[in-house]
């Protein structure tokens, strides 16, 4: 009950902020995301309404694959590439390829406040 509580509670808030997938673009916060370091894995996490970690790098060609270990439905979204993942439930997970050096943005497109970004470097 919690959970569903919880759940209720972020999507009201949600309805409130994004009126599509592209309205939660201006809701990125680097900051926040300034003050996760960077490490090198292709592995994401998501629970208890976060991707952990929230800032990855990863040399071009990594393959990312997100895990929902939330019991709560999730859906990644890449702003830039415009990839989306189906709906996750709980132990799904969705993986994408970057071939193209950059900075990702992501967020999950049922619960907008949940973001995180991938820095992709060039292979040398």
């Amino acid at each position: 009950m919690k959970h569903f509580m919880i759940a209720i509670t972020v999507y009201l808030l949600a309805l409130g902020t994004a009126h599509a997938e592209n309205a939660a673009m201006p809701m990125m916060n680097n900051a926040d995301l300034d003050r996760t370091s960077a490490v090198k894995t292709s592995n994401i996490t998501v629970s208890n309404f976060t991707f952990a970690p929230l800032k990855i790098s990863v040399p071009v060609g990594a393959k990312v694959t997100w895990t929902n270990k939330d019991d709560t439905v999730q859906r990644v979204m890449i702003i830039e590439t415009k990839a989306k993942s189906a709906a996750l439930d709980t132990d799904g997970s969705f993986s994408t390829t970057f071939d193209q050096p950059g900075t990702y943005h992501y967020f999950c497109t049922l619960h907008p406040m949940m973001k995180g970004t991938i820095e992709v470097t060039a292979v040398k």
